[in-house]
């Protein structure tokens, strides 16, 4: 039996070998970079945690995690602009601080058809 009467008896094992192979590569490509994108968020929220530690004004602390989160992204190897860092830095601060509130402070959204009761209709 020569290597082409093989491969034609075996064209479909073949090709799914090589498509769960290929498959498997790159799951793993994106399964590493995911990685290091929680690692990164991570760290960022570590990040903003010590620079609300400081005694300094809402500005430079950002300053001084933006300019921390970009030694991170190069060591990580990750590409984020500036911009970027900066939107995810604001992202991060508002959601904890949404998290954090405390009840008494939190404030009850409007609902989009006016006031509601049981699903019904206040007029």
């Amino acid at each position: 039996m020569n290597i082409w009467s093989f491969l034609a008896d075996n064209w479909v094992e073949i090709l799914l070998g090589v498509t769960t192979i290929a498959g498997a590569i790159v799951a793993f490509f994106k399964n590493k970079k995911a990685g290091k994108e929680v690692t990164f968020m991570d760290t960022l929220q570590v990040y903003i945690q010590k620079a609300e530690q400081l005694s300094e004004n809402s500005a430079t602390k950002k300053e001084l995690v933006l300019a921390w989160a970009r030694q991170l992204v190069n060591s990580l190897g990750l590409k984020y602009t500036d911009e970027e860092l900066s939107a995810k830095i604001d992202n991060q601060v508002t959601f904890t601080k949404t998290v954090n509130q405390r009840e008494k402070d939190k404030t009850l959204l409007p609902s989009n058809s006016g006031n509601t009761e049981n699903g019904t209709e206040n007029n």
